[in-house]
């Protein structure tokens, strides 16, 4: 068995509980995560930093998923149901 080799790269604040989703963007240097804190964000990884807030929703994200021919971003809460972001305007739909 090979050793595993992992190195940290950068740390990504803002988050003030624990991350439960990732998803990857329509682009290959955008990430999102959705955490414990109702906090949605954006995160360039070319220009590691601050990330962008793209929704403080009531309850916890457990889930996230891109729809990259529609650019929405699909956000899975535990008790408000299924929100939606248009990640070209960054406007929420859905409850």
């Amino acid at each position: 068995m090979s050793n595993i080799q992992v190195s940290k790269l950068n740390t990504l604040r803002g988050h003030n509980h624990s991350v439960f989703a990732l998803a990857s963007g329509c682009v290959p240097h955008l990430i999102y995560t959705g955490s414990g804190d109702g906090m949605v964000v954006e995160w360039d990884l070319s220009t590691p930093g601050d990330g962008l807030l793209l929704a403080k929703l009531p309850n916890s994200v457990y889930a996230l998923e891109v729809d990259e021919k529609r650019n929405l971003l699909f956000i899975g809460q535990n008790n408000e149901g299924v929100h939606v972001i248009d990640l070209k305007s960054k406007k929420k739909f859905g409850p």
